[in-house]
């Protein structure tokens, strides 16, 4: 998955997931379709049995 000019966003989001606290969660806001369902599709990719909700 291709997410042009959001690599520094996909680093940041990549890291929380990796290291989530007790309780902890992030949420994406914006307009519509300027691809926070895909950010966060691209953060979880690959990671695992943990729970993920996008």
């Amino acid at each position: 998955m291709s997410l042009f000019g959001r690599e520094a966003e996909l680093k940041a989001l990549s890291w929380l997931v990796e290291h989530p606290e007790d309780g902890s969660g992030v949420l994406l806001r914006g307009e519509a379709g300027i691809g926070k369902s895909a950010l966060a599709a691209a953060a979880v990719a690959g990671r695992g049995q943990r729970a993920y909700a996008c």
